[in-house]
């Protein structure tokens, strides 16, 4: 029997794996949230926000937001909002600690499966490491994949111990284990498969009469041994309850995913389509590991990909399993690593088509360490063959590690925030139409309008069907008043997802800004209906209200909107406006128009000219006609300098009147002309 490594041994390469990590990790510390599924996880989830109670731990465990059934997510989530608050420092911090404990768990169950000290480090040492796992640890959002992948590899090293000592009480533990990990993400779902994997190695439980698996150690007492085929069957028969806690969980998933549309755009896909991009994807995967540079946050879906691709896979997977198979008694760490690498890839890699990604990074989290597998125990077996390698063969791994080491580092950056980010995915994919979206997303919230029109316009060229880069186009063309343009990609935007989220207030918004109430004011009275206590829809559809006419609804709608949102300049501004020149004399109230006026203005920092033309309008109306004049010739200049020429004519006509000492007050058919 093999002896077990120094125990001081262990203790120092532990170290060394944890110290490695910290130093990998350390520009983590930078970073800052993403524009990238951090919003509904952390920044803008008003439950997770809200810390740990009573009510965010039942939400926890009955909601699926967010596509999924993951309440101790959640919980983690809120967890950290109760220790850090707001600050990502602290959130990323978490992250880093679950990868760093499933790093020294994983050196500890495979150094007790194996009692092979050195690749077992190496084994560990690639899992902390790799650049591919970047995307899991540096993202917030992805709490799910780090927490399940601590779970799980604490559900080996739980299934380790059963093996050992059988027994209800350590079986019971593998049990929990494996709850705890599919309620933090179902991919713990092929985790039974995993353990049957075991079994035939390194554990030598599995297998049928005639056969003899070769260990890579004489040691542990679970040496290679036989067991007849009905003892196989009950080895399956033990992990029933995984199986059947896999299949809810499954099913749980799935029903999360559909019932969230989570499943477009490609669900409808042909089923050979998918199994095309299911093959290229594997190899996609291995190329990636094996040289993993540019690395992306996400890797566009293909809807036809060249043929060569797909042979080329094909000739790999094949070549490679038949490898596996033929060497499956000698080098039993062949197959196991490889099924293990294939097996755990299967519920992510598009069958069923979660998103618009043909691969991401993160879903190698688990499935990577199938092959690091097969990688460090080919080097022990090439160093007993060949022992004089066996110095080359370190300075290799160190060197790789190293490697690794500086590539991670380099990757993190990019993850610094959403800008790098998305910038680093369009410079490494082509045609990522999703990350062009997503980049004109973040220029537009940092005001930056015309690069936001660039990316999306960009978005929309690769991919004319994708609904929320016309619906973000359109939202940043009104902002920019090119209704028009806006109006187009609107009514595209409803062709394709009619029953999107505040479509209805945007297109009321723009016809609006097209001078159109009457056209605006049945899609603003709708989305009324739906958000009824919104502050922007109320707004908007009382501005239309009163644009035809029914001032006394619109200036209802504005008042409450007012009280609501006491530091909005807008709902004082146009109630004001109200207030000072509705045509109903009962509805005029000057007082209260000036007041409103002076509230709007102090808001706008006086350095608006539409709030200053009404606040002069409002100064009118009470007779302080010196003082409106005086506010009027302001907003001038300030129309003057945006090259507002309609409302520069508009407030001259106004001061014409001021000049005569009467008051503007609009026409019964309710524009702004003067009288």
């Amino acid at each position: 029997m093999k002896p077990a490594p120094p125990r001081f041994l262990v203790i120092w390469i532990g170290v060394g794996l944890a110290v490695a990590t910290l130093i990998t990790y350390e520009p983590l510390r930078h970073n800052g949230f993403v524009g990238y599924d951090d919003d509904v996880y952390v920044t803008e989830n008003v439950v997770v926000r809200s810390g740990l109670n009573t009510r965010t731990v039942a939400w926890a465990f009955t909601s699926m937001y967010a596509a999924n059934w993951h309440p101790l997510t959640w919980l983690s989530h809120m967890l950290d909002v109760e220790l850090f608050g707001p600050n990502p420092l602290g959130h990323h911090g978490t992250n880093l600690m679950l990868h760093l404990g499933s790093t020294l768990l994983l050196f500890g169950v495979l150094k007790s499966l194996t009692r092979s000290l050195w690749p077992s480090a190496f084994v560990a040492a690639a899992f902390a490491l790799h650049p591919v796992h970047v995307e899991s640890v540096a993202w917030v959002a992805e709490r799910k994949n780090v927490l399940s992948g601590f779970f799980w590899i604490l559900s080996l090293a739980t299934y380790v111990r059963y093996t050992h000592r059988p027994g209800i009480g350590r079986y019971l533990l593998v049990l929990i284990c494996f709850c705890l990990g599919l309620m933090s993400k179902p991919m713990l779902v092929t985790l039974p498969f995993v353990l049957l994997l075991l079994d035939y190695w390194p554990l030598g439980r599995l297998g049928c009469e005639g056969t003899q698996v070769t260990p890579m150690h004489e040691s542990s007492g679970r040496s290679a041994y036989t067991l007849p085929c009905h003892h196989a069957l009950r080895l399956i028969a033990e992990k029933i309850p995984l199986f059947l806690l896999a299949a809810v969980s499954s099913w749980l998933t799935y029903y999360a995913q559909h019932e969230a549309g989570a499943l477009n755009p490609w669900q409808d896909a042909p089923l050979m389509m998918k199994l095309w991009n299911a093959l290229v994807s594997y190899l996609g995967y291995i190329q990636n590991l094996l040289l993993p540079f540019n690395l992306a946050v996400l890797y566009p879906y293909e809807a036809k990909l060249p043929i060569w691709r797909i042979l080329l896979a094909i000739f790999f997977l094949a070549f490679v399993s038949e490898k596996a198979y033929t060497s499956r008694l000698k080098r039993p760490y062949i197959a196991v690593g490889w099924l293990w690498y294939l097996g755990t890839l299967v519920p992510m890699i598009g069958i069923v088509q979660v998103g618009a990604q043909a691969m991401a990074d993160r879903y190698l989290y688990i499935p990577a360490i199938g092959i690091f597998l097969i990688i460090g125990w080919m080097a022990v077996e090439l160093v007993r063959k060949y022992r004089r390698a066996k110095l080359a063969l370190a300075i290799t791994a160190c060197s790789v590690l190293v490697l690794w080491m500086g590539t991670t580092r380099a990757q993190i950056k990019h993850w610094q925030d959403s800008t790098s980010l998305f910038e680093h995915a369009i410079e490494v994919t082509q045609r990522n139409w999703l990350m062009h979206t997503n980049l004109g997303n973040t220029y537009a919230a940092g005001g930056e309008p015309d690069r936001a029109i660039n990316q999306y316009k960009s978005a929309v060229d690769i991919q004319p069907t994708y609904y929320r880069a016309h619906f973000g186009l359109a939202d940043t063309l009104r902002h920019q008043k090119r209704f028009d343009e806006a109006l187009v990609h609107l009514k595209e935007t409803a062709r394709l997802k009619p029953d999107l989220n505040w479509l209805n207030l945007l297109m009321g918004m723009t016809l609006l800004g097209l001078d159109r109430p009457a056209e605006a004011l049945p899609y603003l009275e709708q989305e009324a209906e739906i958000h009824p206590n919104h502050g922007d829809t109320r707004y908007s559809l009382g501005v239309a209200l009163a644009a035809v006419g029914r001032y006394s609804e619109g200036l209802k709608h504005l008042l409450e909107v007012s009280h609501k949102m006491p530091h909005e300049a807008n709902p004082k501004k146009e109630a004001a406006w109200i207030l000072a020149t509705c045509p109903d004399p009962d509805l005029r109230k000057p007082q209260e128009a000036l007041r409103l006026a002076e509230q709007a203005s102090d808001l706008a920092k006086h350095q608006d000219a539409t709030t200053l033309d009404v606040l002069a309008t409002a100064h009118a109306s009470v007779g302080n006609f010196e003082y409106a004049r005086k506010i009027s010739r302001k907003a001038i200049k300030l129309a003057t300098k945006n090259q507002d020429d309609d409302l520069i004519n508009q407030i001259h006509h106004r001061m014409n009147l001021y000049e005569q000492e009467r008051p503007f007050v609009q026409q019964v058919k309710a524009d702004r002309d003067p009288e």
